[in-house]
């Protein structure tokens, strides 16, 4: 991952995180945190579909998504 990639993966993430939400409604919805998995999922997904992102850029953050969902189901 580059610096440049850092801010494009935190867009990505809270876009999902926070697509269902509506601070405004009584009683708020809020953000559901046990998808947190698939936020980080869909943000590199997202960077992956940029065509001058290399394999090297992305790889390690799959990595972080299988430990973090290991770390939930274990």
């Amino acid at each position: 991952m580059q610096d440049e990639d850092g801010p494009k993966i935190a867009d990505k993430f809270y876009e999902y995180l926070f697509k269902n939400c509506n601070f405004g409604s009584n009683p708020p919805v809020l953000p559901d945190l046990n998808k947190s998995a698939e936020a980080l999922h869909y943000a590199v997904l997202q960077l992956r579909r940029e065509p001058d992102i290399s394999f090297k850029r992305w790889f390690h953050l799959c990595i972080m998504v299988c430990s973090f969902l290991n770390g939930l189901y274990n």
